[in-house]
């Protein structure tokens, strides 16, 4: 059951740090902010990699051609999603924004289905379904 205290300490910490954002960088420039964030979050990284001896060269090494492509790949989404979410706190309301930003729950699960072949059963479909309205009941007024 470690996920799940994993995936809940990580619920918190993203919603703690969604609300600060909302209440501090008003002003500031949403790429700036991602930049800056991005520095702060690679000098704590780096930092734990190397206290718990993962960054090793073996490590690195592990990493095969996919592997690494799919790494940048997905630093540039997770870089192109972090701009657009604070882009969206800027204007629109937190509650709406999230809703919306949570819809990527949504999305991976028609993505695992489509793209990975992973069963849709009834009951996460009625899941999604019941997700799917919920976000909308939240987003538009």
């Amino acid at each position: 059951m470690a996920w799940f205290l994993y995936a809940l300490l990580s619920a918190v910490a993203a919603a703690s740090m969604i609300l600060l954002t909302r209440v501090g960088f008003g002003k500031v420039d949403v790429i700036l902010l991602t930049t800056v964030r991005s520095i702060f979050m690679t000098i704590m990284l780096i930092g734990m990699s190397i206290t718990l001896g993962k960054f090793t060269k073996a490590g690195v090494n592990s990493f095969s051609f996919q592997g690494w492509f799919f790494l940048i790949l997905t630093a540039i989404l997770a870089g192109f999603s972090w701009i657009f979410y604070f882009a969206a706190l800027k204007t629109g309301m937190l509650t709406q924004v999230e809703a919306i930003a949570r819809f990527a729950f949504v999305i991976v699960i028609v993505f695992s289905v489509l793209i990975l072949g992973e069963p849709l059963t009834l009951r996460t479909g009625i899941g999604v379904g019941l997700l799917s309205f919920g976000i909308y009941l939240v987003s538009f007024r």
